[in-house]
C-alpha cells in the first residue's frame, strides 16, 4: 500500500492507494458451519470520547487504478478528526442456510405453541408432575425462540 494524497476545503479527502483481493472466500469453522468471507474497505475515524471507530460524517469511494490491482480509496470526511482506511472481513452464511435455520424455528415453535395451547386447559394433566414440567419446558423454549428469531 502506497501513496497518499490529500485535498483541504469544506471537507477532507484522503486518497490512498490499497492492494487488495476482492475475491469472496468460502471456508468452515470449527463446528462445520460454511462462513462467507468479503473483504471490506471503509472509511473511519476514531472516536476518542466513545474509544471506536466510527463512520459517521465520511464516505468511502473506491475506483480500480490503472494497474487493475489494486484500488484507490477516497475517504472525505466533514469534520476534522483523524481518519483512516480500515481494511477487514465482513463474515456471513449462506442464504439457504439461514432460511433453513429460519423454517425449521418456526416449525419448532408451532410445535411446542400446539403443546402448550394442548395441555394447558386440562386442570387434571396440569396436576401431573410430568405434564405440568412439560409445559414449562415448552413455555422457556417458545421464549428462548421468539428472542432468537
Amino acid at each position: 500500500s502506497s501513496g497518499i494524497n490529500a485535498e483541504y476545503g469544506e471537507t477532507i479527502t484522503l486518497t490512498y492507494r490499497v492492494n487488495v483481493n476482492e475475491t469472496t472466500e468460502r471456508i468452515v469453522d470449527s463446528i462445520g458451519r460454511m462462513l462467507i468471507l468479503t473483504p471490506t474497505i471503509t472509511c473511519r475515524y476514531y472516536n476518542e470520547t466513545e474509544s471506536a471507530w466510527r463512520g459517521d460524517g465520511c464516505e468511502t469511494e473506491r475506483k480500480v487504478s490503472s494497474d487493475g490491482e489494486s484500488y484507490e480509496v477516497s475517504c472525505t470526511c466533514n469534520h476534522l478528526t483523524s481518519f483512516a482506511v480500515l481494511m477487514g472481513t465482513e463474515v456471513s452464511y449462506p442464504v439457504a442456510e439461514v432460511w433453513v435455520t429460519r423454517i425449521i424455528l418456526i416449525l419448532s415453535l408451532l410445535s411446542l405453541l400446539a403443546l402448550v395451547v394442548m395441555f394447558s386447559p386440562h386442570k387434571s394433566l396440569m396436576r401431573r408432575k410430568p405434564i405440568r414440567v412439560n409445559v414449562m419446558l415448552a413455555s422457556s423454549l417458545i421464549l428462548a425462540i421468539v428472542f432468537f428469531l
